[in-house]
């Protein structure tokens, strides 16, 4: 079970490393700047490595050369989009940390950082619901019966429905 389970955080973690985890963007504005350069960490470095998720999804749901390549199309695929969303959750994470409380549009300012995050995140959830389908799609019934149930198992231990405490859950 902890087997499968791997495969669906693979793909996933894929995604938020690529977006260079747009939902854990908002970090406190006083982290030290070795934090923010670090971002998510070993698990998130390791998680950028298309290569190495492809070889964990080929070897757990033994894929053929065929959908390899296909894996790995989708993936290339998806990368820009993945990338322009994390540049854009860079940016709104400096409009964040560049808020002055003294500013008289202030509340104005946060209310749209917090709504461009929400956006970004909505975004990130489709492209990652989008990319684990077109991996679906080319898997066989066998591989796509391990590949749901990993992400029934995932959904139940609630890995993906509650986001991470970092401190500063709402903004403001």
């Amino acid at each position: 079970m902890k087997n499968i389970s791997t495969i669906s955080l693979a793909v996933i973690a894929m995604a938020i490393a690529v977006t260079g985890t747009v939902i854990a963007q908002e970090q406190d504005g006083s982290d030290s700047g070795a934090k923010r350069e670090r971002g998510a960490g070993m698990r998130g470095a390791q998680a950028r490595d298309p290569e190495k998720m492809i070889r964990g999804i080929t070897r757990r749901l033994e894929l053929d050369e065929i959908q390899i390549q296909q894996v790995r199309n989708i993936i290339d695929a998806t990368k820009p989009e993945f990338e322009a969303m994390r540049e854009q959750g860079r940016e709104n994470h400096m409009a964040r940390r560049d808020l002055d409380e003294s500013d008289a549009d202030y509340a104005a300012k946060r209310d749209q950082v917090a709504s461009t995050k929400q956006d970004l995140e909505a975004s990130s959830k489709e492209l990652r619901g989008r990319m684990r389908t077109e991996i679906n799609a080319v898997l066989t019934p066998e591989q796509q019966a391990k590949f749901s149930e990993a992400e029934n198992h995932e959904s139940r231990d609630g890995r993906r429905s509650r986001p991470r405490d970092r401190g500063d859950a709402e903004i403001g």
